[in-house]
């Protein structure tokens, strides 16, 4: 594991999330998560923290680990399960996201506006 620091240049950012096999996503505030539906839709299983938003959107995805705020030790455990068998859980990454397709969200948004 190695910290990178900000990482302004995009490209590069995108080729270190596609080269990796997991995300760690310890916030304690958010509101949609959209970190997180991004990283699902590359294929990569995410580990987070138990904060209100992230547990209504992603709580029924078995690719998205969500343990206790600020439990270190619940995080690494997560992240060691989702190692072990990372390649079944990007595939459930994958089918996690497409629940927040733009595609998807367009029409749920369509529905909604027509009421």
């Amino acid at each position: 594991m190695k910290y990178f620091g900000k990482i302004g240049d995009k490209i590069y950012l995108y080729s270190l999330m596609k080269s990796s096999k997991i995300m760690i996503y310890p916030s304690y505030v958010d509101s949609f998560g959209i970190v997180v539906a991004e990283v699902l839709a590359n294929g990569l299983p995410v580990v987070v923290y138990d904060i209100p938003a992230i547990k209504h959107y992603y709580g029924d995805c078995k690719a998205v680990k969500v343990v206790r705020s600020g439990d270190k030790e619940a995080l690494f455990e997560a992240a060691v399960e989702l190692l072990g068998n990372y390649k079944e859980f990007k595939q459930i990454a994958i089918e996690c996201a497409k629940k927040y397709s733009w595609n998807t969200v367009y029409a749920f948004s369509s529905k909604v506006l027509q009421r």
